[in-house]
């Protein structure tokens, strides 16, 4: 038996569309329009998916938290602190 993604996302899907689907949705709109370098849109996307569906969308808000804190700007920030 091949295991395609279509094979993959139909065991997984629901029959119906739910808050959780849409914010899913929405929190991978997000994660690709950060991807693109259209930050100012998945942040804004991400938060209609936390409208939708808080606990869905929080793990992928706090994803696009961490890719967009610079680790650089962190690292020179306890760096300092040392001092």
């Amino acid at each position: 038996m091949e295991l395609t993604v279509a094979t993959l996302y139909s065991v997984y899907a629901e029959d119906c569309l739910t808050a959780r689907s849409l914010a899913e949705t929405l929190v991978i709109s997000a994660l690709l329009f950060h991807f693109y370098n259209r930050k100012t849109i998945a942040f804004l996307i991400a938060i209609a998916a936390f409208f939708v569906h808080p606990i869905m969308a929080l793990p992928g808000m706090l994803v696009l938290v961490c890719l967009g804190s610079s680790l650089r700007t962190i690292s020179l920030r306890q760096h300092s602190e040392c001092y």
